[in-house]
């Protein structure tokens, strides 16, 4: 559409816009003919068999995509089950950690008491070697 040229004046103003109006209300030549179709018969059997072939295209693989949306879920639900099977495993290891951290601090509350016992033991027994060999020299002096 070409854009009228700006008129100098209001009155050339109101009379391109009337000329504007005219046209666009009279029928246009083209608007006034049916448009004509030339139909190849043949062209369309062929266009017909392309749409059925990528029809039936469509459809195997509509159906192969199936097939692999069925075997994703089900190692959806393998993997599951081998994800719980992992987390109850590691509720036990936990457990049996926790079992084991308990019998160690035991461990060492029995070294502990052991360590002590035996310090008792070797102070005793230094009092008895002692003691023993007051007596061997009280023994010594009496022969």
């Amino acid at each position: 559409a070409k854009k009228p040229a700006k008129p100098a004046n209001k009155k050339a103003a109101k009379k391109a816009a009337k000329k504007a109006a005219k046209k666009a209300a009279k029928p246009s030549a083209k608007a006034a003919k049916p448009p004509t179709y030339d139909l190849d018969v043949e062209e369309l059997e062929e266009d017909e068999e392309e749409v059925l072939s990528g029809s039936a295209c469509c459809m195997q693989t509509g159906s192969a995509l199936a097939h692999m949306k069925e075997q994703a879920e089900e190692h959806v639900g393998l993997l599951e089950a081998e994800l719980q099977s992992a987390l109850a495993s590691i509720k036990g290891l936990e457990e049996a950690k926790t079992k084991l951290e308990h019998d160690l601090q035991g461990l060492k509350k029995e070294k502990e008491a052991l360590a002590a016992h035996r310090a008792q033991a070797t102070s005793q027994e230094r009092h008895i070697t002692e003691q023993f060999r007051i007596i061997e020299d009280l023994c010594d002096r009496l022969l």
